[in-house]
């Protein structure tokens, strides 16, 4: 009995540990523009955990994909960077 209420606890624990490991308070009160009204519609994918978030973007035609990553959860961002330009 001893050994299932503290596999229980241990159960409850990791769960517990889990939710707040990966819990975020998000802010989308001032959302970034990504792209222009002429640009093309923007493309964002995440990690399995959420925690690296991609965007990318252009601004029209011709014009370069752009591409920037967040690594906390979309909080904060790096410069963006030119992967290639569409002809």
């Amino acid at each position: 009995m001893k050994m299932i209420k503290k596999r229980f606890l241990i159960s409850v624990f990791f769960l517990l540990l889990s939710f707040n490991v990966f819990a975020q308070n998000f802010n989308f009160s001032s959302p970034q523009l990504l792209t222009t009204a002429a640009g093309d519609i923007p493309k964002m994918a995440t990690s399995s955990s959420g925690q690296y978030v991609y965007a990318t973007w252009s601004n029209g035609l011709p014009g370069p994909i752009k591409l920037s990553i967040s690594t906390d959860f979309g909080s904060t961002w790096n410069i963006s960077t030119t992967l290639f330009w569409k002809w």
